[in-house]
């Protein structure tokens, strides 16, 4: 709001939350953060493309549970998250917010683990070179 009202110039946000202020031109979309350009916003250059050679950050999600939860639960949980990530309505809804869907394989059981463990890494390395604390 305060980028519409003109009190900050800029700022990063998500897509889902700016989609709506992007369409009807309430803001400009400068660049994305993704590796890639956004289908959604084919026009919106990446960071990497004009000043940021090789960045590339973006939000994600993971369901976790606690450790030592029951495998049945885990996968009675997964089943229903995989469920819900087939509704075409759903998925087609996350898409018009330009937020870009992996494959099940990609976030579900180890390699959500695998995915969490080296962003955890990369952001750490991330703060350990700019004197951020993370503790």
């Amino acid at each position: 709001m305060d980028v519409i009202g003109g009190q900050v110039d800029a700022i990063f946000d998500q897509t889902n939350t700016a989609m709506p202020q992007i369409k009807e031109a309430k803001v400009r979309a400068l660049a994305v953060t993704s590796k890639v350009r956004l289908p959604q916003l084919k026009d919106v250059p990446t960071l990497a493309e004009t000043v940021l050679p090789g960045f590339e950050a973006s939000t994600w999600y993971g369901i976790y549970a606690p450790k030592g939860t029951p495998q049945a639960a885990l996968d009675k949980a997964q089943q229903a998250y995989l469920k819900v990530m087939s509704d075409k309505a759903f998925t087609d809804r996350l898409t018009e917010q330009a937020i870009q869907l992996l494959s099940p394989e990609q976030y579900t059981g180890a390699a959500l683990g695998k995915h969490t463990e080296a962003e955890v890494a990369r952001w750490k390395a991330v703060a350990a070179k700019t004197n951020i604390s993370v503790d």
